[in-house]
Order: structure tokens, then sequence, then C-alpha cells
């Protein structure tokens, strides 16, 4: 009530412009917080990942993967491409060194955006660990 009151001897050239100040300051401050929220959606890097326990092979599977990986990286380079594999003695570089040798891959745009997370537990994901489960599931075909 106390500001209606005081709103009333202000004149109204004044009001107009400090409404359109205000206006203005809203605006600027919308098209800020547009700018910083697209700044950090552009910051956020792409992510894939792969669950390959056996990438090191060189079979029939590992060639789709790494193929895959090379059209994924021709298409967006910035990418981040994990791979999760069970190998625990070769390099992420040896690794893709030997799969280009094997699948006559050319290079990759970005290797170094090509991550290898080794797996501990690899022996948990294979056949021998789930007896029943196998003969179950070949009992079915």
């Amino acid at each position: 009530m106390l500001m209606l009151l005081l709103l009333s001897y202000v004149p109204r050239a004044v009001l107009v412009q400090l409404a359109q100040g205000l206006l203005l300051a809203c605006a600027l401050a919308a098209v800020t917080l547009a700018t910083l929220v697209m700044a950090v959606r552009l910051r956020q890097r792409r992510r894939v990942a792969f669950f390959h326990p056996y990438a090191e092979c060189g079979g029939g599977g590992e060639r789709v993967l790494f193929l895959a990986i090379r059209a994924l990286q021709e298409i967006d380079p910035t990418t981040e491409i994990l791979i999760y594999t069970g190998c625990q003695n070769l390099t992420g570089s040896e690794i893709l060194a030997d799969a280009q040798r094997k699948f006559n891959i050319g290079a990759y745009a970005r290797p170094d955006r090509i991550r290898f997370v080794r797996l501990r537990l690899r022996f948990l994901v294979e056949a021998w660990m789930y007896p029943r489960l196998q003969m179950r599931r070949l009992t079915k075909t």
C-alpha cells in the first residue's frame, strides 16, 4: 500500500523509463542464462561404451567392434569411446594397432579418444561359470 502511495507521486515518464529498464535487464539476464546453458551443453562430451570382454582376440565379433568404432569417429571425432575389456596384458594402443593390422582397418581419426577400461573379473562372463544355465540353453534349441 505504501508503495502505491509513493508511486503516485512519481511522474509517469519516470515510471515508463523504469519499467523499460527492468524489462531490458530481464531480457539480458535471460539471454545470458541461455548462453551459459548452451555453453555447458557444448562442453559435455558424448560417450559411447562397448562391453566386449574379449576385444583383443581378433575374431569376427572384434572386427565388427573396431569397424563400429571407426564409423563412430567418422561421424563425430569428438565422441569419447570406452571399451570395457578383460585384456590385461596389452595396452590400448597395442590392441588398436593389432586390430588395424588383422582386419586391414585404416587409421582412426582420434585414437586418443578411445579408452580401454580393464575388467578384473572377466571370468564371471565365461560359460564354465554357469554350467546349468549353459545346459539349459543347449536343451532348448
